[in-house]
């Protein structure tokens, strides 16, 4: 697993307009994350932004296809572990 391949994942799911602001914000909170140079190995990263992605999946204002879109996500990124 590699983090460009996460990196633009979850960058794809960023693109939609039909995020709210917090989940942007998790999504943008969640790439930079990858993109720090840490001695932190890379499934430590993955686990931490699925679990941020699922919480912002139980957000009441985000729409239904948004939250079908994290979880479609949240899938790809654990069988990518």
């Amino acid at each position: 697993m590699k983090a460009g391949e996460i990196k633009s994942l979850l960058e794809d799911v960023l693109q939609d307009h039909g995020m709210p602001r917090n989940v942007r914000l998790s999504l943008e909170n969640s790439i930079s994350s990858l993109e720090k140079d840490d001695d932190e190995d890379v499934s430590v990263k993955v686990a931490s932004i699925i679990s941020a992605l699922d919480e912002a999946s139980g957000d009441p204002n985000i729409s239904s296809y948004a939250r079908t879109r994290i979880w479609n996500l949240v899938s790809q990124l654990e069988s990518m572990k």
